[in-house]
Order: C-alpha cells, then structure tokens, then sequence
C-alpha cells in the first residue's frame, strides 16, 4: 500500500515501482497519477490470507489500461510477508530495466 500511495502522491519521483502483497481498493486507484512511471511490477503469494489477489490483479489491470509496462508475479505458496523476497533478484531485473533516463 504504502508503495501504491507514495507513487501517486509523489508524480515522478520514480521511474518504476514494485508493491507486493496487495492493494485494498483498486476501484478509486487513481492511475492518471501515475502514468509518469515507466514499469510496475506486482508481486503476490497465492496462499495469502490478509489480502486479495484478485484486487492486486484489478490493479495490474488499471496499470496497464494507463499504458504502464507492467508485470504480476504470482508465487506459488507465497504468504502475505514473504512472497516479495522469493522474487527479489527479478525485482531488482525489472526496475534495472525502467530508468528515468540519462546514463545508468
């Protein structure tokens, strides 16, 4: 969530962002916001039982409707808290692949 918030809050002040484990209302989302991002990758464990995966999918949709190059990553017996860690050398591939620009 706090990814989610920050990145609409903060227009370009990242170039691509990774929440994990969920967005509470996906509905009033507002993506306008965040068009400025280059990639999202959303990461879910499939055996987590605090938050929906179904609404972390509506969101990868919202993402994609904006024009965001976006990925879901669904791990397999991932929990609320430790999916994200499974995943953690993609997650640093994906964001290595969105700068903002200029020299890396």
């Amino acid at each position: 969530m706090g990814t989610l918030y920050l990145a609409q809050k903060y227009p370009g002040k990242w170039c691509a962002i990774a929440p994990n484990d969920g967005p509470v209302k996906p509905d009033t989302y507002e993506y306008d916001r965040v068009k400025y991002l280059k990639g999202a990758m959303f990461i879910h464990g499939d055996h987590d039982e605090l938050a929906s995966i179904d609404a972390t999918k509506q969101m990868v949709e919202g993402f994609k409707k904006a024009r965001i190059d976006t990925r879901f990553v669904d791990v397999k017996g991932g929990s609320h808290t430790g999916s994200w860690a499974e995943v953690l050398p993609g997650t640093f591939d994906f964001l290595d692949t969105h700068h903002c620009g200029g020299s890396k």
